[in-house]
């Protein structure tokens, strides 16, 4: 599933909705999620956790697709 942290970091690239994550390829979201998670309100969202892995942004992908 999504975390409350991964939904913040999805919320903090503009994307609202899981159709949202269909205009973007896994690679291109996580660069973006990462950029995201370095910054100071990132690392307060994940309370000094690491960004979600490539992996995880993936499954998230794939669970978006078969939602939309």
């Amino acid at each position: 599933g999504l975390s409350a942290a991964g939904a913040g970091l999805l919320a903090m690239c503009g994307l609202q909705e899981a159709a949202d994550l269909n205009r973007y390829r896994a690679d291109e979201l996580h660069a973006d999620l990462q950029r995201h998670a370095a910054s100071t309100e990132g690392q307060r969202l994940l309370r000094s956790k690491p960004a979600p892995p490539l992996s995880t942004v993936e499954k998230w992908l794939r669970l978006a697709s078969s939602t939309s």
